[in-house]
């Protein structure tokens, strides 16, 4: 009595997320406080959300000129689809 008992593959989960990019560098992301798959309105959101708190002129911080520099690079760099497709396949 040695019945063969079919064992079906279990079924793969239906996502629900979508699914995240692959990208060389975060650290522009990290520094927008942005999701990977964030949207150019998302983007810009995060940017001037940033900008407003850490604008040289709103802060007596030292190196708040430099920070400013550094947040303004990365939404130019990410606002823009070509530059963002270069930045996330080589940082």
């Amino acid at each position: 009595d040695n019945e063969s008992a079919t064992v079906d593959a279990p079924a793969k989960p239906e996502p629900t997320r979508k699914l995240r990019r692959r990208v060389m560098d975060t650290y522009y992301y990290e520094l927008l406080d942005i999701p990977l798959d964030a949207s150019t309105s998302e983007i810009r959101k995060a940017y001037y959300r940033q900008a407003l708190t850490i604008h040289p002129d709103k802060t007596s911080e030292e190196e708040a000129t430099d920070r400013f520099r550094t947040l303004n690079k990365a939404y130019k760099t990410l606002v823009t689809k070509d530059s963002r497709e270069l930045y996330d396949s080589h940082g």
